[in-house]
């Protein structure tokens, strides 16, 4: 199975586990975030692999939302019923290693293990000394637009700044369409004022660890959308719009742009496979400052897992060459 299927497996549907009746002996609990149909099929195939590999040892596996995925775990983890592993957005990994309920994984990585991966996205999951994740799927953020409502809008080319957005935008709005889809709540929310900021050369810190929250850039980073909103540049509701519903507009070619994840092309190709767009830069601000939003998710063990041995085993068989290649 290749790495390509391992990616794509995962963005493409992953799931969830909370049983409450204790572990059976040999079995090995998996708790994955569903990014699309496709994650409970190749789920299925790597459990078949891997049980056909390990006699003795089964998989347990269930597809969850991944909008929902965090609330789903922190509720097991109250209950005591989690998985022995778990997919998470790396960003969550802090959390879970104070309160203590994250196994270090040092014990089980050997050197050759290691040199599976690359530096770069194993040291989100590392903290103190201690590595706590192994990375299963990295992307980074871009503007999709709508190629079709470009054309009837009389647009050549994607905005490479954000006042030629605000342009187009307008133009998009002429012919009935929404220019700008701005979500405004649940996941990376708060990402889309990110962009703005970065394009403004603002950070969110500031190089003396003070806020960058009360800059100048910062500021302008939020009337920019303020007055999009204001002017009927986005979809309207903005505040009651999570990450899918902006997206399940895109597809529906009811959105000229939109900044979002790389998995929006699988979904396309799956609901509206006629749909015509393209992928382009995040704009740049007034001084060409531009930024985007890596993200790593990881896999994890619990502590409390009963079966660690066997889990360890699953992981091993994920990061094989066979699995990646």
């Amino acid at each position: 199975m290749s790495l390509a299927k391992w990616t794509v497996g995962l963005l493409a549907g992953m799931s969830m586990l909370a049983f409450a009746a204790p572990a059976d002996a040999g079995e090995v609990r998996v708790t994955v975030a569903e990014y699309s149909a496709k994650t409970g099929p190749y789920f299925e195939e790597v459990k078949k692999e891997f049980e056909a590999a390990n006699p003795g040892i089964t998989i347990k596996y269930e597809v969850v939302p991944w909008d929902v995925l965090l609330q789903k775990l922190t509720t097991d983890i109250t209950a005591g019923t989690n998985a022995d592993l778990s997919i998470i957005g790396t960003r969550w990994l802090i959390d879970f290693v104070q309160q203590d309920v994250a196994e270090p994984l040092d014990s089980y990585i050997k050197p050759e293990f290691k040199d599976r991966f690359i530096d770069t996205f194993l040291s989100p999951s590392i903290m103190d000394g201690h590595t706590y994740g192994l990375p299963i799927a990295a992307s980074a953020r871009a503007m999709y637009y709508n190629k079709e409502l470009f054309e009837k809008a009389g647009i050549a080319k994607p905005p490479a700044t954000w006042t030629e957005l605000q342009e187009d935008a307008r133009k998009i709005k002429a012919v009935g369409a929404f220019g700008f889809g701005l979500q405004g709540k649940e996941i990376e929310t708060d990402v889309y004022y990110y962009y703005a900021m970065w394009s403004q050369g603002t950070e969110i810190l500031n190089k003396d660890g003070t806020s960058g929250l009360g800059t100048p850039g910062a500021l302008e980073a939020a009337k920019l959308y303020k007055s999009m909103i204001d002017e009927g540049l986005t979809e309207p509701g903005v505040t009651s719009n999570n990450r899918e519903d902006v997206q399940n507009l895109f597809k529906q070619g009811k959105v000229g742009m939109m900044i979002t994840a790389p998995f929006l092309s699988n979904q396309i190709k799956e609901e509206a496979p006629n749909l015509k767009y393209g992928v382009a830069a995040i704009p740049a601000g007034p001084t060409g400052a531009r930024g985007t939003y890596g993200v790593t998710d990881s896999i994890i063990m619990f502590k409390n897992s009963k079966n660690k041995d066997e889990a360890w085993k699953l992981l091993d068989f994920l990061f094989t060459k066979e699995q990646r290649a």
